[in-house]
């Protein structure tokens, strides 16, 4: 056996390795993601709970704590909104976001607001509700408790704190805007409403518009990727096999 062919051989192993390597790894996100999924159906089925028991069983799992159905009793600040850029129902428009005062710390002893995003408005709305305050007085709220994310996705374009503008969830920035120090505010936030396939109010904002979509291609990527390796055998084999065969005459 030739120098040059045992090469060969070896990258075809290794690309092997690699190839199907890929592949099992895709096959275990698949089976995380599914279970996100029957997890996030299962939470959504249930009656809302407090925020401190959504985030005990939340501690459980690696995935955070979003799309759990919770109620929140607390007092919005008297502050300005922030409006984030979003769609719904094919519409452009902004969800609001103001925060509500908790009475008793929850989660950790720095949380003493909440981020609540009160729901959409269309585009064209956002002069009116510019100056407009939260609601007064006391108030228990239903809505998903959700994770920010943790830097700004790739796809999004940079928020505009000044103007009260953004385009991904930025809680730390927004807290600037509320002229709040970021580490009084917890560390999740609040959909207002439950998502119930269809807007039972025509009052503004709109709450229970959080769209709950889990791209799911591991499979067909897993596939591919084995596919890749079965493509690389079969033609590292082919090539080795001809190349014996020339060498034998």
């Amino acid at each position: 056996m030739t120098r040059g062919t045992v090469f060969l051989i070896a990258c075809i192993v290794s690309g092997l390795v690699v190839l199907c390597g890929l592949g099992m790894w895709q096959l275990d996100r698949l089976a995380w993601k599914e279970g996100l999924i029957t997890r996030v159906e299962a939470n959504l089925d249930e009656a809302p709970v407090s925020v401190i028991e959504a985030l005990g069983v939340a501690s459980k799992h690696t995935d955070g704590f979003d799309y759990i159905p919770v109620k929140l009793t607390g007092e919005y600040v008297p502050t300005s909104p922030v409006f984030e850029f979003t769609t719904f129902k094919g519409a452009s428009g902004w969800n609001i976001y103001s925060i509500m005062a908790i009475p008793q710390p929850v989660a950790d002893q720095l949380a003493e607001y909440a981020v609540i995003n009160r729901g959409f408005i269309p585009y064209e709305k956002r002069k009116e509700f510019e100056s407009k305050l939260p609601p007064v007085g006391s108030a228990e709220i239903v809505g998903l408790l959700r994770s920010p994310p943790k830097e700004q996705p790739s796809a999004a374009f940079d928020n505009e704190p000044a103007k009260r503008t953004f385009y991904w969830r930025d809680i730390e920035a927004m807290a600037k805007v509320w002229s709040k120090d970021a580490n009084r505010l917890a560390s999740w936030y609040i959909d207002l409403g439950l998502p119930t396939g269809k807007q039972v109010s025509k009052a503004y904002p709109v709450g229970g518009t959080t769209l709950i979509i889990f791209p799911n291609n591991h499979l067909q990527y897993a596939l591919t990727w084995f596919g890749l390796g079965g493509t690389l055998l079969l033609v590292g084999g082919s090539f080795l096999w001809s190349r014996r065969s020339k060498n034998a005459k």
